[in-house]
């Protein structure tokens, strides 16, 4: 099958429908979820032998994770599409997070392009970006919109090992990257050197450095190796995906499949070492499924989330307001402590940087109370507040309001 086929076609290639469950431990999740839907192994190994022949060639397009959303609805900031060319021979074009989309459908139909396919199909600019773009953007693209790929619209979010834009780097990506990959101006993408498609050219001979870089955010971005698919946040009562204890498990598990070749992939990648977690008596109510938003249980469904280790435990419960519960709760309403703060100050638990935040969040959601609420109640409004709501969230109001009262 040629790859142009697959692009034109690719509504051809279904993603199974997330089914409905529940699970309440890492290894029931992979067992009887995530593993089901991942890539086969021979498939990953020819992606990975693809892949590594493409970024070794001088004239290689990258693609690269950055701008695709507007701040302030300001649409010219937008660069999806948009090709950088570098006086040395490094080339990049800006993409979306819908570009890994591509890869990983391509994976899970255990199918991999003939190296001259993927590389003609990208030089001649015929890989899509993405599957959205704007009126303000089309002008300066040098790369076609694709078609919608069905990941999410069948009730999956593709999670990962390795982030492409977060600090799990063994540099400071974030604090340098947008002057690696510079949003620049509209105007800076022109038709240069008589070509038919516009592109910025930056007059730079030395780009080693940049080159692995750009090789590295390039490979956490398309290798099917870095990726799994978990519950739609929506369609479920937990963001799973970005749990660190999951993404242990899914390193080590991933490690006893490809070991000499994540080795490798983990030193192109420029990664980090994923902190090893104790993730075999992490537990935690998950339920999941297409109609898990329309379900009438799905008010109170709460995250129970606990690590048996010398931490103190915290089981979380909604149906009564312990002490503990209600210290969160104005930790997060009056004090305006943040998600990792309330884990790292009240709860006692490791709260990193990536994936840090989640079991408090959800023990406050479990309460009715969103992001939207942080630092929004004090003294003087609390009686206003308990009058202008209802449900779960007043009721959660008058506990805190008593709670106060019998502490000062």
């Amino acid at each position: 099958m040629k790859l142009e086929y697959f692009l034109d076609n690719i509504n051809e290639f279904d993603v199974p429908k997330l089914p409905h469950g529940k699970v309440n431990s890492i290894n029931d999740l992979y067992e009887s979820l995530i593993e089901n839907y991942l890539p086969k192994k021979e498939t990953v190994e020819n992606w990975h032998v693809l892949l590594l022949k493409y970024i070794q060639q001088e004239d290689a397009i990258f693609f690269i994770r950055r701008y695709a959303s507007a701040p302030n609805k300001d649409w010219t900031l937008l660069r999806r599409g948009f090709l950088t060319e570098y006086s040395s021979g490094l080339k990049y074009v800006f993409c979306d997070n819908f570009f890994a989309h591509y890869f990983f459908l391509m994976a899970l139909h255990n199918y991999t392009p003939a190296f001259d396919d993927f590389n003609e199909h990208i030089k001649s600019r015929k890989f899509p970006y993405g599957f959205m773009k704007t009126s303000e953007e089309e002008p300066f693209q040098a790369f076609p919109k694709g078609k919608t790929v069905n990941i999410n619209t069948a009730g999956w979010k593709l999670a990962h090992l390795y982030s492409v834009n977060q600090n799990d780097y063994n540099f400071d990506y974030k604090k340098i990257s947008k002057e690696l990959f510079p949003r620049g101006n509209q105007n800076d993408w022109n038709k240069n050197h008589g070509n038919d498609y516009p592109s910025r050219f930056i007059e730079k001979t030395n780009t080693n450095e940049l080159r692995k870089i750009t090789i590295a955010h390039f490979l956490r971005l398309v290798h099917p190796i870095n990726y799994f698919l978990v519950p739609k946040t929506k369609l479920s009562n937990m963001d799973i995906g970005e749990s660190p204890e999951l993404i242990s498990f899914m390193r080590e598990t991933v490690y006893s499949r490809y070991k000499d070749i994540l080795t490798e992939y983990e030193d192109l990648i420029m990664s980090k070492k994923i902190e090893t977690l104790d993730y075999h008596n992490c537990r935690f109510n998950l339920e999941y499924g297409l109609d898990y938003k329309n379900s009438k249980d799905s008010e109170g469904k709460r995250l129970k989330s606990t690590k048996k280790t010398e931490s103190p435990k915290y089981i979380a419960t909604n149906d009564k307001y312990s002490n503990e519960d209600l210290s969160i709760i104005k930790a997060y309403l009056i004090d305006g402590l943040s998600f990792r703060s309330i884990e790292k100050k009240i709860l006692q638990i490791d709260s990193p940087a990536r994936g840090g935040g989640f079991i408090a969040k959800g023990i406050l959601n479990s309460y009715g109370i969103e992001a939207k609420d942080k630092g929004t109640v004090t003294d003087k409004n609390i009686n206003e507040l308990i009058s202008n709501n209802t449900g779960k969230l007043k009721r959660t109001l008058i506990e805190l309001n008593e709670y106060i009262k019998n502490c000062h």
